[in-house]
């Protein structure tokens, strides 16, 4: 697993494809009906008070990052969130908190928490209308991590021990580097293979692969923990000398890492063993080399 640090500025941003995203997300959640999100394989939350102060939290976190990073396309009066972008607006007194998440955000959420008895992090919530590789949604809230991990091959005698080593580590937010390549355009897993079934196989073989049924993706796993939204992150012009000094260093110890330090010991080595040799050619060298061959 390789892990990477994430910066909370970009943790969940807006690109061209946000309009896509949200509308498929619609589609996905059955324009977010209330009462089948209830019974919906990729939507799930428990009843129960812990979970609820949970979703609560990240509601107002996310709420708070995009009113925040993105002041004029989110704004927010009172307890209204108004989204500008797809003309929408959420009562926080009305709507799911993991709902309003999920309509604002182009990420998917799993939210977790710590059970003080067991020690083990449960999952009481999901909305992943994306999940990668047809990851099962519903069946895996209430449940703990290793009973979700269980089918996984070799978890208990080689993973399990790293990734809750990983969990403990619940400070810095990171993200994991991973790239997904999935069949078709759209992005619904219940549709995937769908341009497969639709062409014939002449058709499959001589379509355009970006255009037609095949793309990539990269969903990573990240890791949010509450920080705020640094006031560069609207007018990234404002820290450029100070990024321009600290990718100059970044880049330099990257150096010292990669090619000093191994160049300085194959150097002592070699150094080492030309003075070595030079020394056998001397007078006290040859006497000890006849010492040691007697």
């Amino acid at each position: 697993m390789s892990l990477v640090k994430l910066d909370m500025n970009f943790w969940s941003i807006v690109d061209k494809q946000y309009f896509d995203f949200m509308s498929q997300k619609k589609r996905i959640f059955n324009n977010y009906d209330k009462e089948k999100l209830k019974e919906h394989p990729f939507y799930r939350t428990l009843d129960t008070k812990e979970a609820t102060e949970a979703f609560i939290e990240l509601r107002d976190f996310v709420v708070d990052h995009f009113t925040h990073r993105f002041p004029k396309l989110f704004t927010k009066k009172g307890n209204i969130v108004f989204n500008h972008l797809l003309n929408e607006t959420y009562d926080l007194d009305e709507v799911d908190p993991l709902v309003v998440v999920t309509r604002m955000s182009m990420e998917d959420y799993y939210v977790t928490i710590l059970d003080p008895e067991t020690e083990e992090r449960t999952c009481v919530g999901a909305s992943a209308a994306f999940a990668g590789g047809g990851f099962p949604i519903a069946p895996i809230v209430g449940q703990g991590m290793d009973a979700i991990h269980g089918p996984v091959p070799y978890y208990e005698s080689k993973l399990k021990k790293s990734m809750n080593k990983w969990f403990e580590r619940f400070t810095d937010p990171v993200e994991r580097a991973s790239i997904h390549i999935v069949w078709d355009r759209d992005l619904a897993s219940s549709e995937l293979y769908s341009k497969q079934r639709e062409l014939s196989e002449a058709g499959i073989l001589t379509s355009q692969p970006s255009s037609s049924f095949f793309r990539t993706g990269s969903p990573k796993q990240k890791r949010i923990t509450i920080h705020s939204v640094s006031p560069y992150a609207q007018a990234p012009l404002h820290g450029s000398v100070d990024r321009a000094i600290f990718n100059s260093f970044r880049r330099f110890k990257s150096q010292v890492l990669y090619i000093a330090i191994p160049f300085a010991i194959v150097w002592s080595v070699w150094t080492d063993a030309r003075d070595y040799n030079e020394y056998l050619y001397t007078k006290a060298g040859r006497e000890e080399l006849e010492r040691v061959n007697v």
